[in-house]
């Protein structure tokens, strides 16, 4: 059971990536490439590279991405 909504949500935040990248003027197949998809957010958002490096520090990175 646990598996299916981890599924369920998974697909959900997908399809709600797709569509903020469809009105944000981006290629939204792109939003289904992990890592990428965050990379184009911070370049649409104009926030500096260095928060996507930050965020993939273990504890960290859940804080940075907050």
């Amino acid at each position: 059971m646990g598996w299916l909504i981890f599924i369920l949500g998974t697909i959900g935040f997908h399809i709600g990536l797709y569509g903020m990248f469809k009105k944000a003027g981006i290629d939204p197949v792109k939003a289904f490439i992990p890592f990428y998809n965050t990379w184009l957010m911070l370049e649409k958002l104009q926030v500096k590279p260095i928060w996507f490096w930050l965020q993939l520090i273990p504890v960290a990175g859940q804080f940075i991405t907050i």
